[in-house]
């Protein structure tokens, strides 16, 4: 069923009313009569005009719908549906649509209403409270890997604050240490361009190397031309732990946090125990938080790498950022895919280093992202499954350098 949403304005009142009045009078005549300055009183304070959507179908007038939208979901206030398009389906695409967005999708019907209360059961819906009038339904959102990290994390997040202070961690004997630049890093002709990842797990692929020494491996890395160390500090998902990362910072050259920052409590913590840089994904945060987290990152004297996954997320870009990544592997379900950066790197800013991310594993594909533009490659799991990750990022830096040479 093709409809247009369009968005009422005080002049539709009248409309709206002859909408209700001949969508649910019948319902309401015979239980309680009909008052039409009560019903109208009760449209203007229950339906406020800017929540309101009139349904267009083929140009001719449907219904309409009270529809808003916040972090919390998506809420359906009210559907009424004008005689001649009743039961032609409209109803169930306008849910389909408000499903397809990913979020909790609520709405309330009136008791008295049993064939409404039975098509929104049959759509999925579940009851999840009541009122002497009407039951709120809820359509609860399918939870990808990425929202249950984020759910976790906060968890996790407000337990730690009640553990530890801001003002201990701004007593850790690191936190006063002098950073160290990844974009100078980059920069540095004597290193190389990859920024190597100490990594035990993922949800993706399980355990990759749980028996990994912290300390060898990214010594080892280091040793061998490495332009930064990234060290996952997320237990629950990818097994890691704040202490990876503070053992590594026996290493002179800047550590990524690698984690999903969610409060600014996280990123004083980072400084706490050695980051020099920080990780945003564009995908767990609004555009807000991105600019609020990165001016608090710098306070401390920390950079701040922005991740992308798709063009939608352009908009979390902010002015201060010092690097941009793009991720080949959507967070939401996992799956790589390696054109990703190629597809999005043309709509970066040029002042920004762009960082190749996740998916990488043949030195050819780095050669074509670095002839793209690419200023640097995030690479974890193609040697942290090996039984030396050390080595084999030795091996792959020389190999990589022989392509490159070749120009």
């Amino acid at each position: 069923m093709e409809f247009e949403l369009r968005q009422a304005t005080d002049d539709d009142f009248d409309l709206l009313y002859q909408i209700k009045n001949d969508s649910i009078r019948p319902y309401v005549e015979q239980i309680w009569g009909w008052d039409e300055q009560v019903q109208k009183d009760f449209l203007k304070r229950e339906t406020p005009i800017e929540q309101v959507k009139l349904i267009l179908v083929d140009g001719a007038m449907a219904g309409l719908v009270q529809l808003t939208e916040n972090e919390q979901g998506i809420f359906i206030g009210s559907l009424f549906l004008t005689s001649p398009f009743q039961s032609r389906g409209i109803g169930s695409a306008i849910l389909e649509q408000a499903f397809q967005s990913g979020k909790n999708v609520r709405l309330e019907v009136l008791k008295i209403n049993p064939r409404a209360i039975q098509f929104y059961q049959n759509a999925g819906m579940e009851i999840e409270g009541e009122d002497e009038l009407k039951y709120k339904m809820i359509k609860r959102k399918q939870m990808t890997i990425l929202d249950k990290i984020i759910e976790r994390k906060k968890e996790i997040v407000a337990a730690q604050k009640e553990k530890k202070s801001e003002t201990e961690l701004r007593n850790y004997p690191l936190f006063a240490r002098k950073t160290y630049s990844l974009v100078a890093s980059l920069a540095d002709p004597n290193r190389s361009d990859i920024i190597t990842e100490f990594k035990r797990q993922s949800p993706s692929k399980g355990v990759i190397n749980g028996d990994a020494d912290v300390v060898e491996v990214t010594k080892g890395y280091v040793r061998n031309g490495s332009a930064c160390l990234s060290v996952l500090t997320d237990t629950d998902f990818f097994g890691g732990k704040n202490e990876d990362l503070i053992a590594a910072r026996v290493n002179e050259i800047p550590i990524l946090r690698k984690d999903f920052i969610v409060d600014t409590y996280q990123i004083l913590e980072a400084k706490a125990i050695g980051a020099d840089v920080i990780l945003l994904i564009a995908a767990c945060l609004t555009p807000q938080e991105v600019a609020t987290f990165t001016d608090y990152a710098h306070d401390l004297g920390l950079e701040v790498l922005l991740e992308l996954y798709s063009g939608e997320e352009l908009g979390h870009i902010y002015e201060k950022v010092d690097l941009v990544g793009i991720n080949n592997r959507n967070l939401k379900t996992f799956e790589v895919d390696i054109d990703n950066s190629i597809r999005l790197l043309s709509h970066l800013p040029k002042d920004k280093p762009a960082i190749a991310e996740s998916g990488i594993s043949h030195p050819d594909t780095v050669k074509t992202l670095m002839n793209a533009g690419f200023k640097g490659f995030l690479m974890g799991e193609h040697f942290m499954k090996t039984n030396d990750p050390a080595q084999a990022f030795a091996d792959y830096y020389q190999a990589l350098k022989m392509l490159t040479d070749e120009n």
